[in-house]
């Protein structure tokens, strides 16, 4: 891996977690995740998309993805 290259984002499945709701949380992971790496959010965007984060990768919270 070169200097200019991001480790690949790994999102594994929680246990319980139905197929289809893993692949929305992984793509909202990967979402927030480039968009970070690409320095796209800035101040309370930014705060708020960190507890985002957080939170769903995190097994004990459940977040209301949209479909």
């Amino acid at each position: 891996m070169t200097s200019d290259e991001w480790p690949r984002i790994s999102c594994p499945r929680f246990d319980g977690e139905s197929e289809q709701d893993h692949r929305r949380r992984s793509a909202r992971i990967t979402e927030i995740m480039t968009g970070f790496r690409k320095g796209r959010y800035h101040g309370a965007m930014a705060e708020r998309l960190e507890h985002e984060l957080v939170a769903l990768q995190e097994p004990g919270e459940r977040f209301a993805l949209a479909s």
